[in-house]
Formats: structure tokens, sequence, C-alpha cells
């Protein structure tokens, strides 16, 4: 027991590596080669569908956001610029460009409808899916978020719409509570 000293010759056994043979080297090769690229299109998956998870919510909220804004009658603060497609009072354009700033989305990829319902505010928005990594394009091509929110007002909201987002409308939108 214990440690040998150096009296006692110590023999090392060298045991020689475990040769493959040729045949079966390339297969490891060709079965991590494959079960990287699923792997990858998972991953991608996975990113392509958090971010249009997150999008989806964001839309939610900036909708609620702005129903009680409109509400309420709070002002956004400063003069906001931002890209409002179709023809809108500049005094309007400041609760679009609120709403669509709460998204924190492109601009150019949201809608919003604004209008007054039975003795409240209905917010509409809508937003376009996208494949961030683009290897999912062609789920996401042509799909659309909506949300549409209330909030109850005595006051007199504006209605203000922009244009609907290409082969879309704004059915979803309605002004029953």
């Amino acid at each position: 027991m214990g440690f040998p000293n150096s009296a006692q010759p110590v023999t090392v056994l060298r045991v020689p590596p475990i040769r493959r043979p040729r045949s079966d080297r390339g297969v490891t090769l060709a079965a991590f080669s494959l079960a990287f690229m699923l792997l990858m299109v998972l991953l991608l998956g996975v990113v392509d569908a958090g971010v249009n998870f997150g999008n989806r919510s964001e839309i939610g909220h900036a909708a609620l956001a702005t129903a009680h804004l409109a509400a309420t009658g709070g002002t956004t603060g400063d003069r906001k610029e931002c890209a409002v497609y179709g023809r809108v009072p500049d005094d309007d354009a400041d609760l679009l460009c609120f709403a669509k700033e709460a998204t924190h989305m492109d601009a150019s990829r949201i809608r919003i409808r604004i209008m007054h319902g039975k003795r409240a505010a209905v917010v509409c928005v809508m937003a376009q899916a996208y494949s961030v990594t683009g290897m999912f394009a062609f789920v996401t091509h042509g799909r659309v978020f909506t949300a549409r929110s209330v909030a109850a007002t005595r006051r007199s909201v504006p209605d203000v719409a922009e244009i609907p987002l290409p082969s879309t409308n704004w059915n979803f939108c309605s002004r029953g509570v």
C-alpha cells in the first residue's frame, strides 16, 4: 500500500489505441454533420418563434397602452415622428406614433386604427410576422398578428385609421364592446 518508493521499479503498461476500420472513419463525421445541421435548424426555429411570440405580445401591450391614453385624453409628450400610412391629421398622428413606438418594432410593419365605440376607446393594431433568421420566411410570409383593446371613456375619441397591411382588412376591429 502507499506510494512506491524509488527502490521499487514501476512498470507502465501501454495500451495501443483502438483503431477503427477505415470504413468507419467517415461515418462519424457524417453523423456529426447531420446532427449539427438538425440542431442548428431547431435552434434557428426557436429564435424565430421567440421573436414572433414577443412581437405578438408587444402589439397587445401597445394596443392596451394606446387605448388607455386615448380614453384618458393624455398626451404623448413630445411630438413624435413616425411613418403613418394614409391621411391622418397631425394631432391624431401623435397617438398612432405612440402606439407604434410602444411595439418596439419597425413602424412600416405596423398599422393602427383608433375609434370611438360605445362609451369606449377602441384601438386595433396589426403587425406583420417575419423571420429574423430568414430560414422560416416561408412560414411567416403573409401572416399578420392582430390585437384589439378597449378602454372605457366618456370623452370623444378621434376616429383614425391607417391603410391596412397588404391583403388584410380591419374586419377584426369592430366598434362593439
